[in-house]
């Protein structure tokens, strides 16, 4: 980012040979653990286009190293989801390993926890996706979201994002990006 600018978008920019063009369009503002992940979908097809937001975190289970000491505090390490129902629930590594996360719900965010680092995507508040979460062959264990079909008549363009937290968790920065999302710190015995 060029001093004194606020933002910077990169574009990746994509089209068939149907007439289908997508860019996808990364938004970083300075200051900011948020970056915009947006799809601008133009269909110059004779066909209707369908697709779905499609949003995951992967990772190993491999929980940071401990550094020991007088009082070593264990944090949690995983992921966790957020609903209307329950604005923090967590989902142990063995949780998914036992069971596939299959959950709709209106808005909220999925997350990857570990001490002092949180990434989480937020979906727009008013759109509806299926919570889903999976373990691969390669051990890499996920959680992500599917959004709700999104089709692009012909001759006509959508737009489409989500907003995707990576960073250090500092509550005021969490509760900014999503309300509870700051429900993912956890302050071990000191809570």
């Amino acid at each position: 980012m060029a001093a004194g600018e606020k933002e910077l978008k990169v574009t990746l920019h994509w089209q068939n040979a149907n007439g289908l063009t997508i860019n996808k369009v990364f938004t970083f503002a300075r200051d900011s653990y948020e970056i915009k992940v947006g799809y601008d979908i133009q269909n110059h097809s004779p066909a209707p286009w369908e697709g779905k937001l499609y949003t995951q975190l992967a990772r190993t289970d491999v929980p940071p190293p401990s550094h020991g000491g007088l009082v070593n505090l264990a944090t949690y390490f995983g992921a966790a989801v957020s609903t209307p129902q329950k604005p923090f629930e967590k989902i142990d590594f063995s949780d998914m390993r036992s069971k596939d996360l299959n959950q709709e719900v209106k808005g909220w965010w999925t997350a990857m926890i570990q001490h002092y680092f949180i990434s989480a995507w937020v979906p727009p508040k008013d759109t509806t996706s299926t919570y889903y979460s999976k373990v691969t062959k390669s051990g890499l264990y996920t959680i992500g979201m599917v959004g709700a079909p999104l089709i692009v008549a012909p001759g006509t363009q959508a737009y489409t994002e989500a907003k995707l937290y990576a960073g250090p968790a500092i509550a005021d920065l969490l509760e900014k990006t999503s309300p509870g999302l700051k429900l993912t710190i956890d302050y071990g015995w000191f809570w």
